[in-house]
């Protein structure tokens, strides 16, 4: 499917009553945005429907969306395996086709696409089940 027909993040349903989510599956919900006012980035995590929790911060100036959006999807790795979570089925989505294009590619070697590459994983030896869209 083409780019311009991706379904936006925000658009994406997260109530537990649509028969196409997998019911007890955790859904993470990654954005990072750059203006002129600064860069900020945020995680909205969701597990059988239900808010779990949000996690927001301010970055550095210097730093790009693409960094931004990176950066949360490790954070939000890292937060789900300190929880104790019975399903370890997590969906992430990010509206960011070149982090996704990153992470698929086997020669790009920059510091977050390697760890987050380790953690996935890592998590995946450990019965987790990881999928970005």
């Amino acid at each position: 499917m083409e780019v311009r027909y991706w379904q936006h993040p925000a658009e994406a349903s997260i109530s537990s009553t649509d028969e196409k989510e997998d019911k007890g599956s955790i859904h993470i919900y990654i954005d990072g945005s750059k203006t002129d006012k600064g860069v900020g980035s945020g995680i909205a995590i969701f597990e059988s429907g239900q808010y779990i929790k949000s996690i927001q911060r301010r970055l550095n100036k210097k730093c790009t969306n693409n960094l931004a959006e990176q950066l949360e999807i490790l954070t939000a790795l890292q937060y789900i395996e300190t929880t104790q979570r019975t399903d370890k089925k997590i969906t992430i989505y990010t509206d960011n086709k070149i982090t996704l294009d990153k992470l698929r590619n086997a020669k790009i070697h920059t510091c977050l696409i390697e760890e987050t590459i380790r953690k996935i994983i890592e998590m995946n030896k450990a019965n987790w089940e990881v999928k970005l869209c």
